[in-house]
């Protein structure tokens, strides 16, 4: 007989004797591939023992202040017999209650990885203050300079080489094409930030920490790292009025002073509060202007705040915060205005209080920020599609989240015999897909050439369909990823290709006709040659946007597409490098196999086995070999049930 131990944020719980504490484990489920899984159970019940309510702060009772917030998932670890099994998340569902006095109360143990939506919430990737290190100026000078070369920053002793640059993308059709040149206003276009760098961000906040080995901090992997965001936040042009607005960053670095409230610079942060607990605050603005200005603060990338001070002066702002990635400061005035800004921050639960002072800090201008600019966007959001992007699996490696593709999840696997465990008497030998075809694409492909080539091939560009053979019966399923896919122009004999961000097709003449909507990926690559003219003066060289790494596959044959598709500069067929081809199709080909199996089988596997297998060892059963599916353990016996995919 097991012994199971459950530690909620390292404090050891009571159990019931004869209590069934089932975890299913699985890192990919040929059932939803599209779906990053983890370690989960079914809820289960633990006694309402005198240190199970100390823990849970007699739930029952709700006139207790400050008790525990069953809202929220806790930190809580499994052993066997005391022995670390695995890592993960404590839910209270409930309290079952008898003779109006507490029995047990119902918990449900989750895996961290299935964390991380909670963990990131609604934040938008607006909220990532770290990357108006990367603002620039936005003039029709400044537009040609970043065509023709990237700007490269040195933040904390490192340069990012490239993070921000302009392509040749407009955000309507109204780009004068005299073949072999363009012309356009420079307002036509907008700046693209790399998309490792939104990645970085994402660590920077404090939000998630990834190993050093993830995929998305690679730099060596030009079809991830050279990814570029398009940040296209609205339809339209990027000036919303005459006037300048400036994220306010000149709050003290302050991360000692409270214990829940820091200050980051560019933004103040609250975290550990529960219950209806709240910092009280007061936001105190001097300036000496008399002219009209704006205050907008946001929290996590929404707007909570938003004041005119009619006629300028000081102002205040009393606002109550709660926990959150970062309130930022907006403020929108007359250009050369001079703004100190204080806030002052109460804990009265801690007994703890402090004043973030501000240094002074003007508006000299426009400048194109990518907290303003960037796609709305969840960081949620943001990060699932790069995991369906890149078939990456996620799991948690010392409180960090390691994040790989799954082809090298499978590599890294041990071979483990369990014949001596399995019971032979019964098992089952099913389909192993419930559907006949897969399709992979983008969810935005509303651009006017990328609406023609769905029309005429009837599949979204870039996307690619996987079948069984004809006889293959099941249903369609789909992975379709939350990012906009265009088809690129080349002009006519020219070295210049465009993008034009439009529903309708080119037509100098034509009224403006904007396109808005999903956050568009794509490569920028340099190119010389023919005269790109921006409001009146001309470059030679220029950064055009593509959906490969390099026009030449001799160099580099990958894309971002999930299908071999033209290559819109050169017109061959030979760039086929797809994610499909790269990060699927090896899976899926091997699941299709009509060799293929999903084979249940019952097991008591024993702690030795329990505590060292991972999800991507290759279990041997007599003479075969299996990949696992998924494991369902009753952690008291080590009674264990496995989907298993056979080797073929």
């Amino acid at each position: 007989m097991q012994v199971t131990q459950l530690y909620i944020e390292n404090q050891r719980i009571d159990l019931f004797q004869d209590e069934v504490i089932s975890l299913t484990q699985t890192i990919q489920n040929v059932r939803d591939i599209e779906k990053v899984f983890t370690d989960f159970s079914k809820s289960f019940t633990i006694p309402a023992s005198k240190t199970n309510n100390k823990i849970f702060k007699h739930y029952y009772n709700f006139d207790i202040n400050n008790g525990f917030d069953a809202r929220k998932k806790v930190s809580a670890r499994l052993e066997i017999n005391h022995l670390p099994f695995t890592d993960g998340k404590i839910k209270l569902e409930g309290v079952d209650m008898r003779n109006n006095k507490p029995y047990a109360y119902k918990i449900t143990f989750f895996g961290n990885t299935v964390n991380l939506k909670d963990q990131l919430g609604d934040a938008k990737l607006s909220a990532l203050t770290w990357l108006n290190n990367f603002g620039l100026g936005y003039t029709a000078g400044s537009v040609r300079s970043y065509m023709q070369s990237g700007y490269s920053p040195t933040i904390d002793s490192v340069t990012y080489t490239d993070a921000v640059l302009c392509p040749l993308i407009s955000y309507d059709q109204l780009i004068t094409i005299s073949a072999p040149n363009i012309s356009a206003d420079f307002t036509k276009f907008k700046y693209a930030i790399r998309l490792w760098l939104i990645v970085k961000a994402i660590e920077e906040e404090g939000l998630v920490t990834f190993t050093d080995d993830s995929f998305i901090k690679q730099t060596d992997n030009p079809q991830f790292y050279n990814l570029y965001m398009w940040m296209h936040r609205k339809e339209g042009d990027v000036f919303e009025d005459t006037q300048a607005r400036m994220l306010y960053a000149s709050f003290p670095f302050d991360i000692s002073s409270m214990t829940r409230v820091k200050s980051y610079g560019g933004s103040i942060q609250v975290s550990g509060l529960s219950g209806g607990q709240v910092i009280s605050s007061t936001l105190s603005i001097y300036t000496s202007t008399t002219d009209n200005y704006t205050v907008e603060i946001q929290k996590d990338g929404f707007t909570v705040v938003n004041e005119v001070v009619s006629g300028g002066g000081n102002h205040s702002i009393n606002l109550n915060l709660t926990n959150s990635f970062g309130y930022t400061v907006y403020i929108t005035g007359t250009p050369l205005d001079s703004f100190d800004c204080d806030w002052f921050c109460s804990d009265s639960a801690l007994g703890e209080s402090n004043n973030f002072n501000g240094s002074s800090q003007q508006i000299t201008g426009f400048v194109f920020s990518p907290l303003d600019q960037i796609p709305d966007m969840k960081i949620i959001d943001f990060l699932s599609g790069l995991f369906k992007m890149f078939n990456l699996t996620a799991y948690e490696v010392s409180g960090e989240l390691r994040v790989i593709p799954l082809d090298d999840f499978y590599s890294e696997g041990t071979i483990r015999d369990i014949t001596e465990y399995v019971d032979i008497n019964q098992s089952s030998v099913d389909v192993a897909l419930p559907y006949k075809e897969i399709t992979f694409g983008y969810e935005g492909t509303g651009t006017y050439l990328a609406k023609q080539y769905e029309q005429i091939n009837e599949i979204g560009w870039g996307s690619v369909e996987y079948r069984g053979d004809d006889n293959f019966d099941g249903q369609k399923y789909e992975v379709k990823i939350p990012f906009e896919h265009m088809q690129y122009y080349r002009v006519e004999g020219s070295t210049i290709q465009i993008g034009q961000f439009s529903s309708e097709p080119l037509d100098n003449t034509a009224d403006s006709s904007p396109y808005f909507d999903k956050p568009l990926l794509f490569y920028p690559i340099s190119r010389s040659g023919n005269t790109v003219t921006i409001s009146g003066t001309g470059i030679t060289t220029y950064y055009i946007p593509s959906n490969s790494v390099d026009i030449n596959a001799a160099t580099n044959n990958d894309t971002c597409h999930f299908s071999v598709e033209i290559n819109e500069y050169t017109g061959g067929t030979d760039l086929d490098g797809s994610l499909f081809a790269n990060y699927y199709q090896s899976y899926i080909a091997d699941v299709f196999n009509s060799k293929r199996r999903l084979i249940k089988v019952s097991a008591n596997l024993p702690v030795s086995f329990l505590i060292n297998y991972t999800l991507a060892d290759t279990l041997r059963i007599a003479d075969k070999s299996y990949k696992i599916n998924s494991i369902t353990t009753n952690l008291n016996t080590g009674a264990s049930q496995l989907e298993l995919l056979n080797e073929v």
